[in-house]
């Protein structure tokens, strides 16, 4: 899968949390100002759709005046790909060391921490049947 610029990954994030219904430039201008507080020129978003859908990530279908931008790669498979990028350069692919890595770096609290518990729990009793 191919990487994504940060600009282009915060303007598929935004039409990732809009993925109930396919947008149109004008809206996607509207809410990465509104919603994620960058105020581009449409041109410029229009450059950033243009080289994801080179990529793959979207498609554009053409009503009238207007193109609506179709997802072709979801949140979680882009999420899942980067997430094992970065265990594979990282971690050397072990899953264990970036899991303990997590929990040594991020300062949880006991009930985050109560969550990972029965979350291993439900893991384990998985296995058992």
């Amino acid at each position: 899968m191919e990487r994504l610029s940060e600009c282009e990954l915060l303007v598929m994030k935004c039409i990732w949390d809009h993925s109930d219904h396919q947008m149109v430039l004008s809206e996607i201008v509207v809410s990465l100002a509104e919603e994620y507080n960058r105020v581009w020129n449409p041109n410029t978003v229009s450059t950033f759709l243009t080289r994801l859908i080179r990529k793959g990530y979207l498609n554009s279908t053409r009503k009238g005046r207007y193109f609506f931008y179709h997802i072709l790669v979801s949140e979680a498979d882009y999420r899942n790909s980067m997430i094992d990028d970065r265990v594979n350069l990282w971690f050397g692919g072990d899953t264990t060391a970036f899991i303990t890595f997590l929990l040594d770096y991020y300062q949880l609290s006991d009930d985050q921490l109560a969550v990972i518990e029965k979350k291993v729990k439900s893991l384990k009793s998985k296995k058992t049947k």
